[in-house]
């Protein structure tokens, strides 16, 4: 099973090799048979020996190709990966699935018949949604819990 997956979005928050993979295009690419069949698209221009050594940095070890616009004149990379995609189709590599961040690509992929999905990045969440505290308010904040807890307690054997 030969399965596309563009490199721009879905893995790389910029261009490779400058940017480390978000763990999305990673998960994609474990969860599937490891006999699955990759052909990695990226509109980069950067040199396909690069783009290689990072793949491999971000443990990708195995691919039928590699697709960069390094040597193509065409601009418009919607066009260009429907013309990657319709080449290897005719050397008789039937692509079985195709994932981009790019809608539009997913669009055009999918109408030239090939089963295409949209992969939406997670939004980044932030690690802590406030500021922190000052350690003394953070201690006074406890031993107010701890005060309120204690009453609550006090309260249940006197009453109870």
């Amino acid at each position: 099973m030969l399965i596309g997956l563009s490199i721009d979005g879905v893995l790389a928050a910029g261009l490779p090799p400058t940017s480390s993979a978000n763990l999305l295009g990673l998960s994609l690419y474990r969860s599937l048979d490891p006999n699955t069949s990759w052909a990695f698209f990226t509109t980069s221009r950067a040199p396909r020996a690069a783009i290689e050594r990072w793949l491999l940095q971000e443990g990708f070890s195995t691919w039928v190709s590699i697709n960069t616009m390094e040597d193509e004149v065409e601009q418009d990379p919607v066009a260009w990966k429907i013309r990657a995609i319709t080449r290897m189709q005719a050397a008789n590599h039937k692509m079985a699935m195709y994932y981009d961040a790019d809608p539009s690509s997913v669009r055009a992929v999918s109408a030239i018949g090939v089963p295409s999905l949209l992969v939406v990045p997670p939004d980044v969440l932030p690690r802590y949604a406030s500021t922190y505290k000052p350690w003394d308010e953070l201690v006074a904040h406890i031993s107010q819990q701890q005060e309120h807890a204690a009453e609550q307690q006090r309260r249940r054997l006197r009453d109870g």
